[in-house]
């Protein structure tokens, strides 16, 4: 069957939704997945439509109405309802699989795949274009750690979170969640992420942050943990908190002030924002600069660890220069005999490991001599964490546009 023009669509969509109304009673969402696991669609589909228009997980409703009248065969029903999907939600991961399904059941779909790809891009373009130009945020230190602790507020409560640019990803614990009636809409299956103290389950939903007097609606990871899982022992208020992390701010210039405690976000142009994602290159201008290049969402920067240069994560939300055990020889070091033992933790919680002083750390300017540094055994963090024993009192601005660090003029050969 040939794919409907958008006139047939819109016609075909509306028959569907005037076929199939919705029951006048309250639908369950968790029955409607029970339904359709036994393979039970005819009676799942008018809940999952309920669902929906409840409010209720209403994107993937939305998504398994498509699935329960693909498995009803009923080819015209299901090619609307995906379409709907993709139309109605193309932020969400079940659009992308919505789209990869209508694919593989009509290829008449790949051109306007294009066309949908296109509308999201200028969806993003628009949103982007009307957040704030310039957003300053005043924030706290907790402890003395150099964390840096700003206030937020998510899906309309007011809460804070940790600013962390080790944080390839916004994430919370389901237990901060609940303890703070937060609800998210789950997009994404469950899935497992890695952090300094391990592998922890997650889900990901989409979650309103605003931060200052700017609002983005972004996907949040979140970790499935307890209250009183091993992920949240010992860590303290520091280790409940949510990580603001790179998705959220990364296409923004970032000038962080540590001696006044102020975060400054600048509104990058266009085709600045554009340049982000297709450029591994650096362009410095001046030796107060330092270049970056990104892994993943990660900014890897090359300090000089003793003399000997080291590729490490800037990471403001680690409390100290960290490494894996299996680090130290690619940076030259050694754990010195007179290490003392103790705990590191992070996303996962906590490893067994050891601190010592390093004689001296160099980032462009910035010269720090005896530095406070911890290393974690058996972990596999992708490279050292440039924390905040070497970050903090620095003031900076991190300027993805040409992939560079720019210190203030007062860290000039600073020591």
């Amino acid at each position: 069957m040939s794919w409907p023009d958008s006139k047939s669509t819109l016609a075909i969509l509306a028959a569907v939704l005037a076929l199939t109304a919705l029951p006048a009673r309250a639908a369950s969402y968790s029955e409607a997945v029970g339904l359709y696991e036994k393979r039970d669609y005819e009676k799942a589909l008018p809940l999952f439509q309920e669902a929906e228009k409840a409010g209720v997980q209403p994107s993937r409703a939305a998504y398994y109405t498509a699935l329960c009248y693909h498995q009803l065969r009923k080819a015209r029903e299901a090619k609307a309802a995906y379409l709907h999907v993709v139309q109605r939600y193309p932020r969400t991961m079940v659009a992308r699989q919505a789209m990869g399904i209508l694919e593989k059941i009509d290829p008449a779909f790949a051109r306007y795949k294009g066309e949908v790809l296109k509308r999201y891009e200028e969806e993003q373009t628009r949103e982007y274009q009307e957040l704030p130009e310039l957003i300053k945020v005043k924030y706290q230190n907790v402890g003395g750690s150099g964390h840096m602790i700003i206030p937020a507020i998510i899906n309309g409560v007011p809460i804070k979170m940790m600013f962390d640019t080790g944080a390839g990803v916004t994430m919370s614990k389901q237990s901060f969640l609940d303890s703070n009636n937060i609800k998210i809409e789950n997009t994404k299956p469950s899935i497992r992420l890695r952090g300094v103290g391990g592998e922890v389950p997650t889900r990901v939903g989409l979650a309103n942050i605003t931060v200052g007097n700017m609002s983005r609606t972004i996907p949040l990871q979140i970790e499935q943990d307890q209250s009183n899982s091993r992920s949240s022992e010992g860590m303290g208020m520091l280790g409940q908190l949510p990580l603001l992390g790179q998705n959220y701010f990364k296409d923004f210039e970032y000038e962080i002030d540590d001696a006044n405690k102020y975060l400054i976000f600048k509104k990058l142009s266009t085709t600045q924002v554009s340049s982000i994602a297709s450029t591994r290159k650096s362009t410095v201008k001046s030796d107060l600069e330092v270049p970056f290049y990104r892994m993943g969402n990660h900014i890897i920067v090359t300090p000089k660890v003793n003399g000997r240069e080291c590729e490490m994560i800037l990471d403001t939300g680690a409390g100290t220069v960290a490494f894996a055990d299996r680090h130290l020889a690619a940076c030259g070091l050694n754990r010195p005999t007179h290490a003392l033992s103790g705990q590191s933790g992070g996303v996962g919680g906590k490893r067994v490991g050891y601190s010592f002083l390093v004689d001296s750390i160099q980032l462009g300017p910035v010269l720090r001599k005896n530095v406070h540094c911890s290393m974690v055994l058996h972990s596999d963090f992708p490279r050292p964490l440039l924390g905040q024993t070497f970050l903090k009192g620095l003031k900076y601005t991190i300027d993805p546009s040409r992939n560079v660090i720019r210190f203030d003029e007062a860290f000039r050969n600073a020591y």
